[in-house]
């Protein structure tokens, strides 16, 4: 009796180990998948991995109220503020960023008379990472965003955030 049992303990654990392992695994993968599956989504859409953000492309026109310099120095602010704050942060990528004297002055309201502010036009992309869906859409295209930035005493620039128009 105690060899019947024995051989019928042994042979459950031969027939069910190989199905609980690969089940693991098939959970596992699963898991790493939506974990990390969106990098390679992102990374055919637009070159980005998680340790090369893609180029962001800069484009300025002439303006009538600003010198090359202030918006050059504007600009700079925007990508060092993106670079500190936003690039880690929740796989958020800056793909254009343009200034434009037309959607500058559309952008200034009433309420920013006091203070010489510039608007910059941007487009994000937002990755697949599951802590988006609370905050941003995963995988979503904001094209219609703006960085505002305001003029310091000493002439620079100070990055105050991004909204949407």
């Amino acid at each position: 009796m105690k060899a019947v049992l024995k051989k019928i303990g042994w042979s459950a654990v031969i027939t069910f180990a190989p199905i609980i392992g690969i089940t693991a695994l098939m959970l596992i993968g699963g898991l790493l998948y939506d974990r990390f599956g969106g990098g390679v989504r992102l990374y055919r859409e637009i070159g980005a991995t998680p340790w090369h953000c893609p180029e962001t492309k800069i484009a300025a026109d002439r303006s009538e109220r600003y010198t090359d310099e202030e918006i050059a120095a504007a600009i700079r602010s925007v990508m060092d503020t993106y670079e500190k704050d936003w690039y880690a942060y929740n796989e958020v990528y800056l793909l254009e960023l343009t200034f434009d004297d037309e959607f500058d002055l559309s952008a200034h309201r009433a309420d920013n008379a006091g203070s010489e502010r510039i608007y910059l036009r941007s487009v994000l992309k937002c990755g697949y990472s599951y802590d988006m869906a609370g905050t941003w859409g995963r995988g979503r295209v904001y094209d219609c965003g703006y960085w505002t930035l305001e003029k310091n005493s000493d002439g620079t620039w100070y990055c105050l955030g991004w909204g949407q128009a």
